[in-house]
């Protein structure tokens, strides 16, 4: 992808067209209001991602491997920042490409900055739609090994994840930057959707095998408690995941509907360049629903970014009271009494939970 007028310039930047490009009238307009609300949303994208991070990595509700792959899908957001912010210089003409493309003098510094930000932003795009998938086959191998997911690490499956996902993306950013007319970006492109469509379909039906697996399994004394306990904490992450599984299928369409408008209208510039522009905005807007509302579908995280904004507020509104000020020290024994407290109060909580279950499975059978 790049932005080529008359021959003069080239810079592999992913912005297709030139707003020098846009006839009069309202296309100048819309692309402002594409960009404006572009903006806006990485603003955003990025004051969340700060305050989610710290909360996402210091939970307990999932797996460590699910917390590796979310602290990836939160770092996106500055490499999404940084990138964006070069190529917004770029697009309203504060920093500019020079040089020709057989000339010794294109090796420039405004050059070699304006590539490397296109090769982080596509990079950052291809990244997010793929870990998308990344989290669902985690939540695979959780349902694989279900007996005993929680009592070992298995940190390899997130290492492997992460790993295929950074040499996915890296293919797709390479052929996509240097090569977008040749076969190897078809097949990286190919290669991308089926990494997030694919998993997608199969979570939908991992959703309903385990739903049914757990009605069956809490009416059995065969299973142990870790295994039940396993299970039902299968079903509330995949809670979390049909917001990916959503928001995955959600991209690829939006995003292949507004590349399909482009290669129907390569001749108008200005529809290429609009479309160039709506590319952009969808990308990022769809990014920042899908960390808002994956984060707020687990309550825990609700209630703790809750309780961040107060402190916030009122670290601004007032003095901050240190922790020693603000409660008073313990004996060493009332703290060990205070965490077997609140561990029975967990496991009394979790025991009214199945058995509110379970009386509702025996309700529903009697009934039949």
């Amino acid at each position: 992808m790049y932005i080529s007028k008359d021959g003069d310039v080239f810079a592999f930047i992913p912005i297709i067209g030139d707003q020098d490009w846009l006839q009069p009238g309202a296309s100048p307009v819309a692309y402002k209001i594409l960009i404006v609300i572009e903006i806006v949303a990485i603003i955003y994208n990025t004051i969340f991602a700060s305050l989610a991070i710290g909360i996402w990595r210091e939970s307990s509700v999932f797996h460590q491997n699910m917390i590796n792959l979310g602290v990836v899908l939160y770092f996106n957001a500055y490499l999404h920042l940084v990138s964006r912010s070069i190529l917004f210089l770029v697009q309203f003409k504060l920093l500019l490409p020079n040089g020709k493309i057989v000339s010794e003098t294109f090796a420039t510094l405004p050059n070699i900055i304006i590539i490397m930000a296109s090769v982080v932003r596509t990079y950052q795009g291809s990244t997010v739609m793929i870990l998308f998938g990344s989290f669902v086959i985690e939540r695979i191998f959780a349902t694989i090994f279900i007996n005993d997911y929680e009592q070992k690490s298995r940190c390899w499956i997130s290492y492997l994840l992460i790993t295929t996902t950074v040499l996915v993306s890296s293919g797709i950013t390479v052929s996509r930057t240097f090569n977008s007319a040749v076969v190897t970006t078809k097949i990286f492109n190919t290669i991308q959707y089926a990494y997030a469509f694919i998993p997608s379909m199969i979570g939908v039906a991992i959703v309903f095998y385990n739903y049914r697996r757990l009605n069956r399994i809490l009416l059995s004394p065969r299973y142990s408690l870790g295994t039940k306990f396993q299970l039902q904490e299968n079903m509330r992450a995949f809670k979390f995941l049909v917001f990916c599984m959503f928001w995955a299928v959600i991209s690829i369409a939006v995003a292949g509907a507004i590349i399909q408008c482009m290669d129907l209208h390569r001749d108008d510039l200005s529809t290429v360049t609009l479309c160039g522009a709506a590319f952009e905005t969808a990308t990022t807007v769809i990014y920042a629903l899908s960390v808002s509302t994956t984060f707020f579908s687990i309550r825990e995280w609700t209630a703790a970014m809750r309780a961040k904004g107060a402190r916030i507020f009122l670290c601004r509104q007032h003095h901050p009271v240190s922790e020693d000020e603000a409660a008073p020290r313990q004996h060493p024994s009332l703290k060990g009494k205070r965490a077997e407290t609140e561990s029975d109060i967990y496991f009394v909580d979790l025991a009214v939970s199945w058995s509110k279950r379970l009386q509702a499975i025996e309700a529903t059978r009697r009934k039949s």
